[in-house]
């Protein structure tokens, strides 16, 4: 595939970085709460180290492919079928857990700044967001990203350090919460906070350097882990369990307590904003790399018109859960299902890739021989 732009190294360093922690701006954090208690943070920490390890096997495996895709690698491992299967199967689950994602953006925004307003129109207007984001393409979004997400994550440091008087450690004692078993066992849905590295197995040809790709992405893997300890350590011991467990959005009760004096109060709301072009460069992202796909398993020759039916399904699922509970519980769900499709398919396809080439290399010398 011959493309006009090439995604540099920084510019996707920073987008997987959004992609990865913008679910911790918002309902990820009360999952671990709700599943290990006090000791979320730690069990923050053990999910890292599994999806680094996780994503730094399969990275190597699509480095060692060159820049095929795992589309193009389904295609070549078992046909034009095989591809189709499996485009379908990402295109379904893309879909979803963008719908589950996004949804929080206009459960956020209805609760920070505009309680009157009907969540259909917010969702509509996310959705026209998503389709203007798209229409521009990957090299615009991830542009985007690379000058938006520096001054995102200095602001981050900074809301981190205006809560640090909040702080009371004794909040994550004891160590172990709700138990051994509950912390490194019970809370491993929650490693599908990375699932959305899958992005990066999708959008390969756009990028330069296969090495350099590589290296981007585990760098947005260990920020992202970082990020993630650190807003799950700082929610823990502001709030002590059970009380933490109240919140459908953690980060932005957590906010509601910075002060700057006596002038500047409700800094969320200017938080929310923040959060806000976040989660709208994700969707872009997301629905640009959905009919992405969907282009690229039925040989269409423009994806563009492809965006608007999928803005359409995009809203509708959103829309479908009735209230923020059932947000919630949804959004459970579908982040179950995304690990093995999002985190160990990739990874399958491409081991078994390598064990077809492999295979097709020694026959070849075989026969010469």
């Amino acid at each position: 595939m011959n493309n006009k732009f090439i995604i540099e190294k920084k510019e996707l360093f920073w987008t997987l970085s959004n992609l990865i922690t913008i679910k911790m701006f918002f309902t990820y954090p009360k999952y671990m709460v709700e599943t290990a208690g006090c000791s979320a943070w730690m069990s923050c920490v053990f999910m890292s180290l599994i999806a680094i390890i996780i994503s730094y096997i399969t990275l190597s495996l699509y480095e060692k492919s060159g820049k095929k895709n795992i589309i193009e690698l389904s295609n070549k491992l078992g046909g034009k079928t095989f591809s189709v299967i499996i485009g379908l199967i990402l295109c379904i689950t893309l879909l979803f857990n963008m719908a589950v994602t996004a949804r929080t953006l206009p459960e956020s925004v209805k609760i920070v700044l505009l309680p009157l307003t009907p969540m259909s129109y917010l969702i509509i207007i996310v959705g026209i967001a998503a389709a203007v984001g798209a229409f521009s393409g990957i090299y615009s979004i991830t542009r985007i990203h690379s000058l938006f997400m520096p001054v995102a994550f200095i602001i981050f440091i900074a809301m981190l350090l205006f809560l640090a008087p909040h702080i009371e450690i004794n909040n994550i004692l004891p160590v172990l919460g709700k138990g051994t078993y509950n912390t490194f066992v019970g809370s491993f849905y929650t490693l599908s906070i990375f699932s959305d590295i899958v992005v990066f197995y999708i959008i390969l040809p756009f990028v330069g350097n296969s090495s350099d790709a590589k290296k981007g992405a585990v760098k947005s893997l260990l920020l992202s882990s970082v990020i993630s300890v650190a807003i799950v350590f700082i929610y823990n011991t502001v709030y002590a369990y059970p009380s933490s467990d109240e919140f459908i959005f953690p980060l932005y009760q957590t906010t509601r307590l910075i002060r700057i004096g006596d002038f500047f109060q409700r800094l969320e709301a200017f938080f929310e904003f923040i959060w806000s072009i976040s989660m709208l460069l994700y969707t872009s992202l997301y629905l640009f790399v959905i009919c992405y796909i969907w282009k690229e398993i039925f040989n269409l020759k423009y994806s563009k018109e492809l965006i608007f039916p999928f803005v359409i399904i995009f809203s509708t699922l959103s829309y479908l859960p009735a209230s923020t509970t059932q947000m919630s519980d949804w959004g459970k769900f579908v982040y179950i299902i995304t690990i093995p499709v999002c985190m160990i398919l990739p990874g399958l396809i491409a081991v078994a890739y390598r064990i077809k080439t492999n295979a097709e290399k020694r026959k070849s010398l075989s026969g010469k021989n």
